[in-house]
């Protein structure tokens, strides 16, 4: 073999080297990330209950998408008529809740 392609073997091996060790740490920060949103998770039903995280949950969800379907109310009614705008004010929150329903399936049961 002749120098260029000794060359070339070293940066390879250094290439495939340098990319899983940035591989490891994206995996370690991840890792972090995911124990620190556990706990904070941990955190919110230890403060308000597995029922009161549930309940807030829920209501954070729909409250935020009815307060959406509102802004955008006068918008959707100008733009689609009064029916279609009436039928977005009414499902918003229903997908809000569903949304919440997701997100509070997810939160941990602690004793």
């Amino acid at each position: 073999m002749d120098e260029e392609t000794r060359r070339f073997i070293r940066e390879a091996e250094w290439t495939r080297m340098r990319a899983r060790e940035d591989d490891a740490r994206f995996h370690e920060q991840r890792e972090i990330e995911d124990q620190r949103a556990h706990d904070k998770r941990v955190a919110y039903v230890m403060k308000y209950g597995r029922q009161g995280a549930v309940v807030r949950t829920l209501a954070k969800w729909s409250v935020a998408f009815l307060i959406m379907a509102i802004i955008v109310f006068s918008d959707d009614w100008r733009d689609n008529g009064l029916g279609q705008a009436l039928l977005h004010l009414v499902f918003a929150p229903v997908f809000g809740f569903g949304i919440g329903v997701y997100r509070a399936a997810k939160l941990p049961h602690v004793e």
